[in-house]
């Protein structure tokens, strides 16, 4: 058997990750206040550390737990893949994966999304809810006058 046959699995586990963190930063940045934008982006790396070291510690988990005492019995994750048993490993894999799919629905249901901005005003000392449509942002034309500017809509 060759290794080959793990690369569909890689790819698709890295297209995941990638489109995984292109929309939690999304939802991050547009969920959170402006002044905590780059506080979600760490927290989001420390996460995905702290995944990794989670799945380093999975791996060595079913490592120890399927090789025998006596070395007789190969381990599920053995460097030779054809005395190993990669499918006893994804199926665990795929369990938790179903777990980790049964939260997120819970918790995407319990998700309410927030259509507006709190500001705070600093003299009277109150949080000030605006909508996200009534922000006005100043953006430069690109005609490489600077004196004039165009307002777009949030």
């Amino acid at each position: 058997m060759s290794a080959l046959w793990l690369l569909p699995q890689h790819c698709l586990t890295g297209l995941g990750e990638a489109l995984n963190a292109i929309g939690q930063i999304e939802l991050y940045y547009s969920q959170f206040p402006k002044s905590m934008a780059s506080i979600s982006v760490a927290l989001f790396a420390l996460g995905m550390a702290f995944a990794n070291v989670v799945g380093s510690l999975i791996v060595n988990i079913v490592d120890v737990a399927s090789k025998s005492a006596d070395a007789t019995k190969e381990s599920w994750v053995s460097t030779n893949l054809n005395k190993g048993h990669y499918d006893y490993y994804y199926w665990i894999l795929t369990l938790l994966s179903l777990v980790n799919f049964i939260y997120f629905y819970f918790c995407s249901r319990a998700f309410k999304y927030c259509d507006h901005d709190i500001f705070w005003d600093h003299d009277n000392r109150t949080a000030q809810f605006t909508d996200k449509e009534d922000i006005m942002l100043d953006i430069p034309k690109s005609t490489g006058d600077d004196s004039s500017s165009i307002y777009f809509s949030a």
